[in-house]
């Protein structure tokens, strides 16, 4: 009976950690380091397009936005099939450090997540501005 009692309250005491950890605030790339960055590709789902970021200015300001700003998750993603920004962090052997979509100036989803953020705006309007510059 001991051991039941054990197994129940193990398992209890693991879902309200899952519980807790998916609704604390959460950054993406928090430990990713920008100069293992060699560039950002990024894919628009709505135009079918897609470029590459290589300034080390702006790949800087990108991940420390992505970084700095806290998100909470919103709802579930799974079953959702449109996207605006599909971002991934390359490094120099083109492996991919971090893999996120950019929906809106306040959401990020990453499966099986969407995620909300709600003090400051996300870097949808810069990397917008970045694709006209870039895509010609």
């Amino acid at each position: 009976m001991k051991k039941k009692s054990f197994v129940l309250l193990s398992i209890t005491i693991i879902i309200i950690l899952i519980l807790i950890s998916l609704f604390i605030p959460k950054s993406f790339g928090e430990n990713i380091k920008i100069e293992d960055i060699n560039h950002i590709y990024v894919f628009d789902g709505n135009n079918g397009k897609e470029f590459t970021i290589n300034n080390r200015n702006d790949i800087a300001y990108i991940v420390n936005n992505i970084k700095i700003n806290k998100v909470k998750i919103d709802s579930l993603s799974l079953g959702y099939m449109g996207y605006c920004f599909k971002i991934k962090y390359i490094d120099s052997n083109d492996k991919t450090l971090l893999s996120f979509i950019l929906n809106s100036k306040d959401t990020i989803r990453k499966d099986p997540f969407f995620y909300k953020c709600n003090d400051d705006e996300l870097c949808f309007e810069y990397i917008k501005k970045l694709e006209s510059e870039l895509v010609k």
